[in-house]
């Protein structure tokens, strides 16, 4: 592997970030974190929603999504 191949896949892992585990919320999560905040957290462990319903955590990307 190239040093430029090693060094874009090291930027590449740097800058990548998860997206929150409440299955309808789509937030990003810092490193090693699970959900986005405590809403979401409460709402992934209840039992399923109808599907089409909002994550309602009131972060920007989910509020954005729901106009």
């Amino acid at each position: 592997m190239s040093d430029a191949t090693m060094q874009r896949e090291t930027i590449n892992e740097s800058t990548r970030q998860a997206r929150c585990a409440h299955a309808l919320c789509k937030c990003t999560v810092p490193q090693g974190e699970r959900y986005c905040g405590e809403h979401c957290a409460r709402e992934a462990a209840r039992p399923s929603r109808a599907e089409g319903s909002r994550c309602g955590c009131a972060h920007a990307p989910c509020d954005e999504s729901a106009g």
